[in-house]
């Protein structure tokens, strides 16, 4: 079985690099209990036009592996 955090974590460090000089999008994801919802949240984020963008990612308290 893949461990999610370490699959989350690969998926993050391959996403577009963000440059501040340019307008940019702030990404708000929170989520409880949503370890094998991550992976397809990011790929959905990261298919969108724009490119210049931020994820903020909160965990409330989940007890699934999600960090």
């Amino acid at each position: 079985m893949i461990n999610r955090k370490t699959e989350v974590i690969k998926h993050l460090k391959a996403l577009p690099s963000f440059d501040p000089s340019q307008k940019s999008v702030a990404i708000l994801l929170a989520t409880y209990n949503g370890a094998k919802f991550l992976s397809e949240q990011l790929d959905s984020i990261e298919w969108q036009t724009h490119t210049n963008w931020r994820v903020y990612a909160s965990d409330d308290g989940s007890n699934d592996g999600t960090q």
